[in-house]
């Protein structure tokens, strides 16, 4: 299964960051927080760290099951206070979320970089 993966791989610009832990599973933000100064809404968010990348991989992690992300992301937007794991919206929710995230990856070739904030300066 290909998903989404931190990389410490950086674009060369001094806004490109990597506070997740390399590999560990990342989303895309599930809200945008009210911070004018915040970059969340331009980055990737790790699942197990809960810090945040510019930059991601997609990684085929055959060892991974579809219930394998759905307990990531659940745990992951748990631990964030995005969602109430004990309620059926919030179960419903993160594997709507995971979902997402399992499709689009499936859409990209598998060990490209790629940005969330901006393309690589040519």
């Amino acid at each position: 299964m290909k998903l989404f993966v931190a990389t410490t791989a950086t674009n060369p610009t001094e806004t490109d960051f990597s506070h997740t832990v390399d590999g560990e599973l990342v989303s895309m933000p599930y809200e945008r927080c009210a911070e004018p100064n915040c970059d969340c809404a331009h980055t990737m968010v790790g699942l197990g760290s809960g810090e945040s990348t510019t930059t991601f991989t997609v990684a085929d992690l055959p060892h991974m099951t579809e219930q394998d992300v759905v307990d990531a992301f659940t745990d992951g937007l748990a631990r964030a206070g995005h969602i109430d794991p004990a309620s059926d919206l919030g179960l419903k929710t993160a594997e709507r979320f995971a979902i997402e995230h399992m499709e689009m990856a499936e859409l990209l070739p598998e060990g490209g970089t790629y940005w969330a904030m901006h393309p690589p300066a040519a």
